[in-house]
C-alpha cells in the first residue's frame, strides 16, 4: 500500500530533480505542518520559513513560535519574517488577501535567494486545487486559467513546487492525526465572508452533495489537462510569434491574419504582457480585431500608458502618445543647425547634379527650386492642421492623411519632421516633396537640404 511518504518522495524527486536545499513555507497550519514533517521523514533538505501577518490580536504571533519549536524538535533551521499586512492592504488599495499573498512570496523569495535555496515549497493540495478552478470559473477565467495551481512554477529564478498538489486535505489530517503531530488552527478559515471560504465550506459540499461526489477528482483531471493544453498551445504561440513579428518586434498583419484564432488570441496576450499592457479578455479580444481588421494609421489605448498602433503592413506597441508643444529649428539659407539630434545643412548649388535628380534625392537630401523658397527653412515636428501639396497631385491634401496613406502609424508620425519655407511645407524628409517648391524645367537657382543622423 502507497503511504503518504511514498506518494512525496515521488512528488519531491519530480519536482525538484537536483535534490537542492528547499525552503518549506509553514504557517503553523494542518497542510504546512504536514509538508515539514514530510520533508523531515523524506529525509530531503529543508528549511522553515514562516511569515506572521501581524492578526488576529497576536494569535499570529503565535502561530510562528509553535513553528519556530517545531522546526527546532526536527533540527530545521528557521527564519521568521512579518508585516502588518493590514496596513499594507489598506495602503495599496488591495485585499487583505491579495496584499498577504505579495508580501508572503517577497519574504519567501528574499530569504531563498539571501541563504542560498533552490526552491520554495508550499503546502497547497487537492482541495486548494478544486476550490482555486471554481473560483476563477465564478470569475471568468482564461482556458490557461483554469489550469489552476502549477505543481512547480517559476519566479525570480527560484522554483516554486507543491508536493502536496495530488493529497486531499482529509488525507493530511489523517496521517497527522495517526503520526500523533499537532498543528494550529486559524480561526478566520471558518469566515464565510470570504470567498475562498465560502466555496470551501458552501459551494463545495453542495456539489458534492447533489451533483457529483467525485466533484474535486474531475476538477484536478480539469485543471491538469488544461496545464498540458496550454503548454502545447504556448509552445505553438511562441513558434507562431517568430514568424510573425519582425526583427524590431513589430507584428506583421498579412501573418497575423492567416493565425489560428486560439494563436492569434495567444500571441496577442503575450505582446501585451510584454509591452506592459492591460492583458483582460476584453483588451486582449479587441487588439486582436484592431491588428487584423483596423485601418492604417490609427491607434487604440491598450491600458497603462501603452498604445497599439497601425500601419498598412505592422502593427506596434508603444507608449500612448502624448501631445507635445511644437519645437523648431530655423536654419538659414545657406547655413548649417543642430536639433532632434541630426545636423541640418543648408546650400545653393551652382547645378544640378549628373544623372537623374530622383536618384541623387533619398530621404536625407532633397533639392528645390530656389526662388520657391523664403530665406529660411523651418524644421518641425507635425501640427494639427497641417497641409501639403504632394508633388504629381492636384490641390493640398491634410499631412494626416498624407501619412495615413504611406502607412505610418502614430508613433512614427509623431516622430516624423516636416521642412516649411514662406509658411508653406516644402518636404516630408523620407517620404516627399512639396509640388510649391519642387525642380522643374524652369528652375533657375537651386537650394539643396542635407538631414544627417549625428552620431
Amino acid at each position: 500500500m502507497t503511504t503518504l511518504i511514498d506518494t512525496f518522495k515521488k512528488s519531491i524527486a519530480a519536482l525538484n530533480p537536483t535534490g537542492g536545499p528547499v525552503l518549506a513555507a509553514v504557517s503553523g497550519g494542518a497542510d504546512s505542518v504536514a509538508l515539514m514533517h514530510l520533508f523531515h521523514r523524506a529525509a530531503a533538505p529543508c528549511a522553515v520559513a514562516c511569515f506572521d501577518h501581524q492578526t488576529r490580536q497576536g494569535e499570529s504571533a503565535e502561530d510562528g513560535r509553535f513553528v519556530a519549536a517545531a522546526a527546532q524538535a526536527l533540527g530545521l533551521k528557521f527564519y521568521l519574517g512579518g508585516d502588518n499586512v493590514a496596513a499594507l492592504a489598506e495602503a495599496s488599495g488591495e485585499s487583505f488577501e491579495m496584499a498577504a499573498r505579495r508580501a508572503r512570496y517577497a519574504f519567501l523569495l528574499d530569504t531563498a535567494r539571501a541563504q542560498g535555496y533552490t526552491a520554495i515549497a508550499t503546502g497547497h493540495h487537492a482541495d486548494d486545487q478544486a476550490e482555486t478552478v471554481l473560483l476563477r470559473l465564478l470569475r471568468g477565467a482564461s482556458p490557461a486559467g483554469l489550469g489552476g495551481i502549477p505543481p512547480r512554477r517559476e519566479e525570480g529564478g527560484i522554483q516554486i513546487i507543491r508536493p502536496l498538489l495530488d493529497v486531499t486535505r482529509r488525507e493530511i489530517r489523517a496521517w497527522l492525526e495517526s503520526e500523533r503531530i499537532s498543528w494550529r488552527e486559524d480561526a478566520t478559515n471558518a469566515e464565510v465572508d470570504v470567498l475562498r471560504n465560502r466555496v470551501r465550506h458552501e459551494l463545495l459540499p453542495i456539489l458534492v452533495r447533489d451533483f457529483n461526489p467525485g466533484i474535486q477528482e474531475a476538477l484536478k483531471r480539469l485543471a491538469t489537462l488544461q496545464r498540458q493544453d496550454s503548454a502545447l498551445l504556448d509552445r505553438l504561440a511562441a513558434a507562431a510569434l517568430d514568424e510573425t513579428a519582425d526583427k524590431s518586434g513589430r507584428l506583421i498583419r498579412a501573418v497575423f491574419r492567416t493565425l489560428d484564432p486560439a494563436l492569434q488570441f495567444r500571441c496577442m496576450t503575450d505582446q501585451l504582457r510584454r509591452a506592459a499592457a492591460e492583458a483582460n479578455f476584453e483588451t486582449v479580444s479587441r487588439a486582436v480585431v484592431f491588428v487584423a481588421e483596423g485601418p492604417a494609421g490609427k491607434q487604440i489605448d491598450l491600458g497603462n500608458g501603452v498604445a497599439l498602433y497601425l500601419s498598412a503592413e505592422h502593427a506596434v506597441f508603444a507608449a500612448l502618445a502624448m501631445e507635445e508643444p511644437v519645437d523648431e529649428i530655423h536654419l538659414t539659407i545657406p547655413g548649417v543647425a543642430m536639433g532632434f539630434d541630426k545636423r541640418f545643412e543648408a546650400r545653393r548649388p551652382d547645378a544640378l547634379p549628373p544623372g537623374p535628380l530622383a536618384v541623387y534625392c533619398h530621404a536625407g537630401r532633397q533639392i528645390f527650386d530656389g526662388d520657391a523658397l523664403g530665406d529660411t527653412f523651418v524644421i518641425r515636428r507635425r501640427s494639427a492642421g497641417d497641409r501639403f501639396r504632394p508633388l504629381g497631385m492636384e490641390g493640398t491634401r491634410k499631412l494626416k492623411d498624407v501619412f495615413n496613406d504611406q502607412g505610418l502609424t502614430r508613433p512614427e508620425r509623431d516622430r516624423q519632421l516636416v521642412v516649411e519655407s514662406s509658411g508653406r511645407i516644402v518636404w516630408i524628409p523620407g517620404h516627399t516633396v512639396s509640388r510649391d517648391a519642387a525642380v522643374t524645367e524652369h528652375t533657375r537657382r537651386y537650394v539643396e537640404l542635407c538631414v544627417e543622423i549625428r552620431a
